[in-house]
């Protein structure tokens, strides 16, 4: 093992703490990932943008028939979901399960309780249905509550809704207080959800070092440094963001023909909000430019699968298969979309790939440092590096720059329209 897996691990340490989107947190783990890169000898840059933020100042859900005593419930509001009137909303009780059709079918003007997260398409179902407000379930009927938390849930600007203010009031509940719910056989129910929205601030942080030839193909690297609530956010994804401090510092001495550009992505967890603006902000010339992005978003745990998920011509699976057994490295590659930055990229026309590696704790207070090794850092670090010494040094760069359809499809279902808007 090279000390890339040690100082990518001492880096993962350096960012161990809470930094959701827009906080001083988030900010204050920028600055490091600044410092960082002025240490190896870079320039950095920063971009900075606005997102759309929220602070919910009520959320309260209890069932008012047929307790003859309102039974509460507690309960985290969806951000950008709208608000109810400030008394209340009170409908009648429906339990639509994963949101099947048949029972959609009965849940007009209804309360609805999910067993999920409503994916966009399911979201907009339940404005066809003329649902009047819902709530989803939240975590494992078994959790301690002790060590979990209630999530705290954002509807995603552009994909769920078309604004900050929201549309279908949303709450979230734990799976145990919904199995008390669901057993005493609620006929009426009512929410209260009251929320602010507002903007707040982010920034990406861009580092370039120069190809000693073909200048006019750049390689896109990408991870984001913010976590979601409650957690710290080593795994997902301060383990990306120091290993491509990692693959600066090795390019940087060993610069390849192509250029590389390095992006941490802000703001990644609460709709990629970074990787987004970035990709728009690319003008003509500069988008054309970029031959590939190699996205790194999960990674440094013993125990896993490495995972390569390809959002490019299939030749490319073949070459990263190719180069997991020359290089001993254990590797399960497919052909689609990521839920991580990779998916910015592809949509305006960058083939992407995005390697991650199985693990626990994700999105839960439980994603610390404590559960990353230096050596499964390297394993990953390892093998964006083999990718990139091929890749960057190819005579003709061998993926042909196309999304292709089996691409498409998915990324269009993924930023909720249709084809070809």
């Amino acid at each position: 093992m090279t000390d890339a897996g040690v100082r990518a691990f001492e880096m993962v340490a350096a960012l161990d703490y809470e930094r959701t989107a827009g906080s001083p947190q988030e900010a204050q783990a920028a600055r490091s990932i600044v410092s960082a890169l002025h240490s190896i000898g870079l320039s950095p840059h920063t971009q900075t943008f606005e997102i759309p933020l929220y602070q919910i100042t009520r959320a309260s859900f209890s069932v008012t028939s047929p307790a003859s005593n309102a039974l509460f419930f507690g309960v985290t509001g969806y951000g950008h979901s709208g608000n109810t009137p400030p008394e209340g909303l009170e409908a009648p009780f429906i339990y639509i399960e994963n949101g099947e059709d048949s029972l959609l079918a009965q849940a007009s003007g209804c309360i609805a309780l999910l067993n999920i997260h409503p994916t966009p398409t399911l979201y907009h179902k339940m404005e066809a249905a003329n649902v009047a407000g819902f709530v989803s379930i939240s975590g494992a009927i078994d959790d301690d509550r002790r060590s979990t938390d209630l999530e705290r849930r954002s509807l995603r600007i552009g994909r769920h809704v078309t604004s900050a203010e929201g549309g279908i009031p949303g709450l979230c509940i734990r799976a145990e207080d919904a199995a008390r719910l669901l057993a005493a056989k609620p006929k009426r129910c009512k929410i209260i959800l009251q929320q602010q929205t507002f903007f707040g601030q982010s920034a990406n942080i861009i580092a370039d070092i120069p190809g000693t030839g073909h200048s006019e193909e750049t390689i896109l690297f990408s991870a984001h440094y913010d976590s979601v609530p409650f957690s710290h956010g080593s795994y997902d994804n301060a383990s990306g963001s120091a290993i491509l401090l990692e693959l600066c510092r090795f390019f940087k001495d060993n610069p390849l023909r192509r250029p590389c550009r390095f992006v941490w992505c802000g703001a990644e967890e609460i709709g990629l909000e970074g990787s987004r603006h970035y990709a728009r902000s690319l003008s003509p010339d500069s988008l054309r430019q970029i031959v590939l992005n190699i996205n790194i978003d999960l990674a440094g745990q013993l125990i896993g699968v490495n995972h390569a998920v390809v959002s490019a011509e299939e030749s490319l699976c073949h070459i990263l298969q190719f180069l997991a057994a020359h290089s001993e490295i254990g590797l399960t590659v497919r052909q689609g979309i990521f839920p991580s930055d990779a998916s910015s990229f592809a949509d305006v026309g960058i083939p992407a790939v995005t390697l991650y590696r199985t693990g626990a704790g994700g999105h839960s207070r439980k994603d610390t440092a404590c559960l990353l090794h230096p050596l499964a850092l390297q394993k990953t670090y390892d093998l964006a590096l083999e990718l990139t010494r091929y890749l960057g040094d190819s005579m003709v760069f061998p993926v042909s720059r196309a999304i292709p359809e089996n691409v498409r499809q998915p990324l269009n279902d993924y930023f909720a329209r249709t084809a070809g808007s």
